[in-house]
């Protein structure tokens, strides 16, 4: 697809979506690979090239989401705000359909152990053309810290998921 296609199919849809929403963009750099009992086993997080993005990569063989392999991004986001939405930046690295970002949460929490869930969606994310996916959600005001949870699919262990910019639509 030529560039200018691409552009033009972009703005279009910024048009269409009336894209002018406040929000603070953050970098992945900080995500870290993590399971339900610790650090992940199954998957690794590497910052890519452009060093700005990184890159999420199975460690051997397939993995399901009954694995719950998940990338976590802490988010700090402006006390008192609130979160109208999310956009997730990224692009799958497959030759099929079955490696793909399964379900995507926003967290938010104060003491240990009690996270409150903002956001779950399990509409998965595929798109093999870099893409940033906007999620609209309920209002909810910033009372703590927010962390984002990609939980991720691999039908194959060449396949990678590249993520670039996040943004906390406010």
């Amino acid at each position: 697809m030529s560039k200018l296609r691409i552009l033009f199919i972009t703005l279009s849809l910024l048009l269409v979506a009336g894209y002018a929403q406040a929000g603070t963009w953050y970098s992945p750099l900080t995500a870290v690979a993590v399971e339900t009992t610790g650090p992940a086993t199954m998957i690794s997080v590497k910052p890519d090239s452009p060093p700005e993005a990184i890159i999420v990569t199975p460690t051997s063989g397939v993995v399901t989401a009954e694995n719950e392999q998940w990338v976590q991004v802490g988010l700090p986001a402006e006390g008192q705000k609130v979160i109208k939405g999310l956009e997730i930046c990224y692009q799958v690295n497959a030759a099929e359909g079955s490696t793909y970002i399964d379900t995507v949460r926003l967290t938010r929490m104060t003491a240990p152990d009690t996270p409150f869930v903002l956001y779950e969606s399990t509409m998965p994310l595929n798109s093999t053309d870099p893409i940033c996916q906007e999620l609209g959600m309920s209002p909810r005001k910033v009372k703590g810290a927010i962390t984002l949870s990609l939980r991720v699919v691999f039908g194959n262990v060449l396949d990678s998921i590249k993520i670039g910019g996040i943004k906390l639509v406010y």
